[in-house]
């Protein structure tokens, strides 16, 4: 099941993440977004926490390509398996994957996701 508004947002929340443009990526989502990211971690609630969450991120990031290799909307939700090769800051590359599910509100923003990913072994081998 295709929808546009869904596929653009989230075509934008990756280039957001590409660029590291915080407020590109904040724009993607609702104001009272939910994430799991990664699942099992406290969920971050709004968008002041996304802000810290993505600041700090991208903080050790020199570049960043994330990719979304497959798609799959259904309903107003879709489930994405991404890939990424990044650069830190320390001149390290390190590569990793995941899948985030996404489920979006009438206007097209996030409202909830799940990140099934390791960001613990990223920022390692960024720092080894």
């Amino acid at each position: 099941m295709s929808n546009p508004a869904i596929e653009k947002t989230i075509a934008d929340y990756y280039q957001a993440i590409r660029a590291l443009d915080c407020d590109a990526w904040l724009a993607t989502m609702s104001a009272d977004v939910v994430a799991h990211d990664p699942v099992g971690a406290e969920p971050m609630t709004g968008l002041a926490a996304h802000r810290i969450f993505f600041t700090g991120l991208s903080g050790i990031l020199a570049q960043a390509d994330f990719a979304p290799d497959s798609m799959f909307v259904s309903g107003p939700g879709a489930a994405v398996k991404w890939s990424a090769r990044v650069t830190g800051t320390s001149g390290r590359e390190a590569r990793c994957e995941g899948i985030t599910v996404f489920e979006f509100d009438a206007r097209g923003k996030i409202q909830r996701r799940w990140s099934y990913w390791d960001p613990g072994a990223l920022i390692a081998a960024l720092e080894a």
